[in-house]
Order: structure tokens, then C-alpha cells, then sequence
């Protein structure tokens, strides 16, 4: 990108979270562009406030509640915010529209951000990716190499797989071996594994994500159960802690996560997450953007596009991929031959099945994403007298508006309350006749009959 000029020196203040300082990427965003600013002599300056666990009390929520509260006020503390795509929505009301500060070759660039509300909503580019982040299935070739096994495809075939290579490494007393972790923990990220994995069992590639109390979501919820009780359990669908150990000590299987840039076992290689069937599968759209509030003064918002539109651009996109091993939303870059020596990258994001989370279904999403991980997990981590259907009605109840039908297919009230109108409709009409029988006159004598028949 050319280097636009400010004349005097302006500092921008940027606010961002994350759970981990040793795998975040945003001091190195800040870094690059401060560095470029004054080799072109920019004259901008961002200031990163990086909140973490380690430096503060704050969690994803606490982040989320955190730039709310200062966008409501319409506050001017912060000019840039990175921020998780699901608040997009919640968020818009307070970011300027990119597509009436951006050239809209650079818009262009991501060929996806117009479809989806990660980043578009209310006709209005709400923010661009810092970068994305997809579902990735790790598996264990060392071990599928020595059973003489492929990489499976299908949730069931990974079953089969698994439970074969556990049973054959508990006999030469490798009891520890983790068959497999779907990361189902009560956070958000517990959401988007069920999102995806639902998802993974929709009929076509080209169908959306099935409805939520069909057939399809019903044998989603089944198979999930049946991964957690023949390869893994309930701590170790419940726990990253131990996933992330594993991952770096090759004594698991099959694992879902992310793809970080930290040294996990060799062992391990990587491809798209299994489905119902061949050639099916999922993984929930997730990643950061980069948001600017309106409510900077014009000096700050000119110099925040110019922030935006370098650290978005094409090169350091490209950096985003080749130096902390994420995924960008440029998906050209994944024709470049600097970018494709990351050979399964490459593979993944041209083969990656995506799915956004449902952030506008509901005014707030956050209590809607807590109780739909509740229903589930009351059938995944329950009894087996739960039925899913049953709770995937209740999570259809959490957005549904109810009305009453004789036609409704899901209750008989309706049916119900018009028969009982009717008779009692009868009732009323069939007893105005006594006015008109002699022996009742007498009864009625106090109105007349008009008064009595209204």
C-alpha cells in the first residue's frame, strides 16, 4: 500500500484482548505498523492496550461487556478496537461503515466479508478480519501409520478407527492414549464445536445448517454422545488444559482446535474436520476484526483507516499466515507460492466448509449461546433418559414466537380453545330462544328482550 501522509504526529489508542500473550498477534500488528508510520514518516502512533488474564481479571465476556460500555457512552478513549466477529452485530450501531472510508479494491480483496455478518450488517461494513480462525482436526499419523489406517473421513469411521487403536495400544499397555477431544467446554467456544458439528451433518455441501429440531440435528447430537463414550469422556470433552498438553506431547489420536503458532509433537498432521459422509464437513467462522468508532474526532478516524488499511493489506496478511501460522481473509493469498509452503494451510482454507454462528438471531447473543450449550450438554454430558430431541425443541423455543393455530403441528391447544369458543359460542346463542318460551318470560321480566339478546 502507498503512505498517506498526516501532518502532525497523531496518537492512536487501540484496545485489544486475548487469552494467551505467548500465541497473540496484535502486538505484532501494532509493532509493524508503528515501524512502517515512521520509516514513511506517517506521523502515527498506536498505543495497544492488550488485556489478558495475566495483566488483568478479564475474560471474552468481560472484554465484550468492556468496549459496550465504552461505546454506549460514545467514548473517545479508544480509536481502534479488536474485537471477536460474533459482537459485529452489537457493535455496529458504533463503527464507521469501511465501505465509505475504504478504496473498494482493497474491500475486494475479501471476497467473503459482504455475505456474512461477521462483518457486514445493516447494509454497512462493520469491520475487516485481523485475521480468521477455523476448526482443524488433528491426527495422529505416527499411530494411524502403524495400524495401517487413513485419515478418516467420517465421523463413524473415526469411531471405528479409534476404537480399534485404543483397544490395540491398551494391550501393549498404553492405557493413557487420548482417542479424541471435541473441545465441548461451557465457554464459547463450546458453542461454535456444537454449531460446526451440526452443521457437519447437513445433507449436501451446498445446504445450510439443518434445522434445529430435525432429524439431521437429532443424529448430530447422537453421534457427538457416541464420540464421548466409545473414544474419550466427559473430563476430557470438558477440558483445553488437557488437550493443549496432549497436543504437545503426542499421546492422543484424533484432537479438534485451533491452529496456533506454538510447537506441538511432530506426530501430529492436519486436514478439515470429518463429517456424517464423505466429503461433508464443518468448522465454525471465527477470528478477530478491526472496528473504528465514529465517535473519534476526524484527525484520529483518518489516521485509524490508514492503520486499518496496512494491516489488512495484502503483505502483512501474508505475514499473518507465514509467521503465526493463522488464516487470513484474503483468499487469493492461498495462490501464493510463499503461503502455499505452508502445504496443509493452503489445503485447509481451499477446503475449509464455514459456518457463521447465529449472532443475530436474538438481541443478545451472549444469553442465548449460554442457554443453547445448556440443552445440549444436559443430553451430551447426561443420562441416557434425556432425549435430544427434546432438548433441541427447547433450544427452538429460545428464539421462537409463539402463536396459536388449528393448523400448528406442534401442539393441539389451538385446536383446544377454538372447539371450546364454539360450543360455548353455541351455548349463548342456543339459550336466547327461553325468551321467546312462556313458562321462562317470567325470568326475563326486568329487560327487555333486545337488551337480553345483546
Amino acid at each position: 500500500m502507498s503512505p498517506t501522509y498526516i501532518s502532525k504526529t497523531v496518537i492512536i489508542n487501540a484496545l485489544a484482548f486475548t487469552k494467551n500473550e505467548e500465541v497473540q498477534i496484535y502486538t505484532f500488528l501494532v509493532n509493524r505498523f508503528n515501524n512502517y508510520s515512521k520509516k514513511n514518516n506517517l506521523n502515527i502512533t498506536v498505543n495497544l492496550n492488550l488485556l489478558s488474564p495475566a495483566n488483568s481479571t478479564a475474560e471474552s465476556l468481560d472484554f465484550f461487556t468492556s468496549i459496550d460500555s465504552y461505546l454506549r457512552k460514545k467514548s473517545t478513549k479508544y480509536d481502534i478496537y479488536f474485537y471477536e466477529n460474533i459482537y459485529t452485530t452489537k457493535f455496529e450501531p458504533h463503527f464507521i461503515n469501511l465501505k465509505e472510508w475504504l478504496p473498494k479494491e482493497h474491500i475486494d480483496m475479501f471476497t467473503h466479508v459482504e455475505k456474512s455478518e461477521s462483518y457486514f450488517y445493516n447494509n454497512k461494513l462493520v469491520g475487516l478480519p485481523a485475521y480468521l480462525e477455523h476448526s482443524i482436526f488433528y491426527y495422529n499419523e505416527r499411530l494411524l501409520n502403524k495400524y495401517n489406517k487413513t485419515v478418516p473421513r467420517t465421523w463413524d469411521d473415526m469411531i471405528e478407527t479409534g476404537k480399534y487403536i485404543l483397544d490395540e495400544e491398551k494391550k501393549q499397555n498404553n492405557t493413557d492414549l487420548m482417542g479424541y477431544s471435541g473441545g465441548f467446554i461451557d465457554d464459547e467456544i463450546g458453542t461454535g464445536g456444537i454449531y460446526e458439528f451440526i452443521y457437519s451433518f447437513r445433507d449436501s455441501i451446498d445446504d445450510p445448517l439443518p434445522e434445529i429440531t430435525s432429524q439431521n440435528a437429532v443424529n448430530a447430537l447422537k453421534t457427538m454422545k457416541r464420540i464421548k463414550n466409545e473414544i474419550s469422556s466427559d473430563s476430557i470433552f470438558k477440558s483445553l488444559d488437557y488437550t493443549i498438553r496432549i497436543l504437545k506431547n503426542g499421546n492422543g489420536l484424533f484432537i479438534k482446535f485451533g491452529h496456533y503458532n506454538w510447537v506441538i509433537s511432530s506426530d501430529y498432521k492436519i486436514t478439515i474436520l470429518p463429517g456424517c459422509k464423505e466429503g461433508l464437513s464443518g468448522s465454525i467462522l471465527g477470528g478477530y476484526n478491526i472496528g473504528i468508532s465514529k465517535y473519534s474526532d476526524k484527525e484520529k478516524l483518518e489516521a485509524s483507516v490508514v492503520t486499518l488499511l496496512y494491516m489488512t493489506s495484502k503483505e502483512e496478511q501474508r505475514r499473518v499466515i507465514t509467521d503465526f501460522k493463522k488464516f487470513s481473509g484474503i483468499t487469493s493469498l492461498y495462490n501464493d507460492e510463499i503461503v502455499c509452503k505452508l502445504k496443509e494451510l493452503c489445503e485447509i482454507n481451499k477446503n475449509v466448509q464455514p459456518i457463521g454462528r447465529p449472532i443475530s438471531l436474538t438481541d443478545d447473543y451472549n444469553e442465548y449461546s449460554e442457554k443453547f450449550r445448556h440443552y445440549v450438554y444436559k443430553y451430551l454430558y447426561g443420562d441416557d433418559s434425556v432425549d435430544p430431541l427434546e432438548m433441541l425443541k427447547k433450544i427452538d423455543d429460545l428464539t421462537r414466537i409463539h402463536y396459536i393455530s388449528i393448523y400448528s403441528k406442534d401442539s393441539s391447544i389451538g385446536i383446544i380453545i377454538t372447539l371450546s369458543y364454539i360450543a360455548l359460542s353455541l351455548i349463548i346463542l342456543s339459550s336466547s330462544i327461553l325468551l321467546f318460551i312462556k313458562k321462562f318470560k317470567v325470568c326475563y321480566v326486568f329487560m327487555t328482550k333486545d337488551f337480553w339478546i345483546l
